[in-house]
């Protein structure tokens, strides 16, 4: 089946196991589908997540697919990618924290506790008698940082792991040392416990993508722009713009290059490699249009200096 795969045993990853449903029924019947709720005799679970002996199964007939004496047994058919999209628990930074320097780059963990109102992708609160599938809690994950540092549009840079920092640390925070000016693609990585450091380094320029396909992994990104030439160009003219408003005499090229800000920051936003190279494209163009300006505009001088 186009995009999908039947799992019989373990694979990397991933635990697997033939499920032995109880009963000779399914719970709940749908056209076109059997669906139960399954309790697994084997060791092992049907798929690995932290303390959980049962798993919904889904069969593509009214029947399992296999049945033996007094049993029914279904293979259960999974994606070859869920997404992170598809999960119960959206990681999520806080906003990050520039030193004055530019120097460091703090992240921190805004995921928080569930809550059906107010925070419906958090983690499960951990005085919670339960476990749910794909929505973890806090104390069932490891949280590890990288980060690309994008510097040209016509180049994809690799991944580079800074270091484990406090993986068990709750709220998660980790502060890495920038090197030199750039967009500093930031990603949080939720592994399960037996997880290390050295097993998101082994996976090297493919973590986050794993991350987004596999079960019990978690990942969310970020975007920093480094560059103070930057700031002080946008600043400058948004102060230029100002002055000129309130002297009745305007000049549009502020709005032109915030415009150029924004739509990079939203490209970055998207997380894709495409839309990280559209959105470098657009920082250049905001590089150029500040090296251009070298006229100041104020209330007695025009802006054709």
């Amino acid at each position: 089946m186009d995009g999908f795969k039947i799992v019989f045993a373990t694979t990397a990853g991933y635990t697997y196991a033939y499920p032995t449903v109880i009963n000779n029924s399914p719970f709940l019947s749908t056209t076109g589908f059997a669906q139960s709720f399954v309790t697994v005799v084997n060791s092992s679970p049907f798929f690995s997540t932290i303390g959980f002996k049962s798993a919904y199964a889904v069969t593509v007939s009214q029947s399992p697919f296999l049945s033996t004496s007094g049993f029914h047994v279904a293979f259960p058919v999974v994606p070859d990618c869920i997404g992170n999209a598809n999960k119960l628990l959206q990681l999520r930074f806080d906003p990050f924290e520039v030193a004055q320097d530019y120097t460091t780059i703090k992240s921190v963990d805004g995921t928080g506790e569930y809550d059906a109102l107010t925070n419906p992708t958090g983690y499960t609160p951990e005085n919670d008698p339960d476990n749910y599938p794909l929505r973890p809690k806090r104390n069932q994950l490891n949280l590890f940082q990288a980060y690309r540092l994008w510097t040209s549009s016509t180049t994809v840079p690799p991944i580079i792991f800074p270091g484990a920092g406090t993986p068990d640390l709750d709220p998660y925070e980790n502060t890495i040392t920038t090197n030199g000016n750039g967009v500093y693609q930031m990603y949080m990585i939720g592994t399960p416990l037996s997880t290390t450091y050295a097993d998101l380094i082994a996976l090297g320029n493919t973590v986050f993508d794993y991350a987004n396909c596999a079960f019990d992994w978690y990942g969310t990104m970020g975007a920093v722009i480094v560059d103070p030439d930057i700031y002080n160009c946008i600043n400058n003219k948004r102060f230029e713009f100002l002055t000129g408003v309130m002297c009745g005499n305007c000049d549009n090229k502020y709005l032109e290059m915030y415009a150029l800000l924004v739509g990079a920051l939203n490209a970055f936003n998207i997380g894709t490699t495409a839309s990280y190279i559209d959105g470098m494209i657009l920082l250049d163009r905001l590089k150029e249009e500040c090296a251009a300006q070298g006229c100041k505009c104020s209330c007695t001088s025009s802006c054709n200096c």
